[in-house]
């Protein structure tokens, strides 16, 4: 990552995580830790990541995400989620993205 703590362009009053190249990297996160998309995206992810600390975060907190499901056995491999848990999976997930794009830390 880069030692620049410059944020993305937004317009007035505006959220950086409500901004075009944001919501674009946020709907590829995913992908992009299982190493899913094209150089191309990959690269355009990547530079954004590095000029975006809310999405950097968020990155950070999905690849934690899939981690934790993936020790649970929430994989897709070994069957379904089970319904509690998925809630509860679901419920944090919501929290940190809002948290994220508000810019506030743990």
């Amino acid at each position: 990552m880069s030692d620049k703590t410059t944020q993305p362009a937004t317009n007035a009053g505006e959220s950086p995580c409500t901004d075009p190249p944001c919501l674009d990297a946020q709907q590829h996160l995913w992908e992009y830790i299982d190493g899913e998309l094209t150089p191309d995206d990959r690269d355009r992810i990547a530079a954004h990541l590095d000029s975006c600390p809310p999405c950097a975060k968020l990155l950070e907190e999905d690849a934690a995400l899939k981690a934790t499901l993936l020790r649970s056995g929430c994989d897709g491999k070994s069957g379904p989620c089970p319904g509690e848990l998925k809630r509860k999976i679901t419920t944090l997930f919501s929290q940190w993205k809002q948290e994220a794009c508000s810019g506030k830390d743990d």
